[in-house]
């Protein structure tokens, strides 16, 4: 078995892993709407997809992304997202937002 196939069920498998162990994990001390043992689980899960998406890339010398209907909107989100990522401790810093008071 080569490694592609190989990466290619182990994406497979942390997709279906993902979907059936994220609505399954409980803790009796949380009680909140995304309680973050879930989120724990769906991120390492995801880290998993990404590595082997990765190493699946890099063995094959290309990195193929399919295209879909909302790709021009999606890379928008993200970019306003890096931007508010840079900028937001920036003006934390500068003094040009004031932390709220939690009193």
């Amino acid at each position: 078995m080569n490694i592609e196939k190989i990466c290619n069920r182990i994406i497979e498998y942390s997709f279906y892993a993902i979907f059936l162990f994220v609505p399954l994990v409980l803790a009796g001390d949380t009680s909140e709407l995304f309680e973050f043992n879930k989120m724990w689980l769906a991120f390492g899960l995801g880290i998993v997809i990404a590595t082997a998406w990765i190493a699946k890339s890099i063995l094959a010398g290309r990195f193929r992304f399919k295209k879909f209907s909302m790709q021009r909107r999606m890379t928008g989100i993200i970019c306003k997202n890096f931007n508010l990522l840079i900028e937001f401790p920036n003006k934390l810093m500068l003094g040009k937002i004031k932390p709220k008071s939690t009193i």
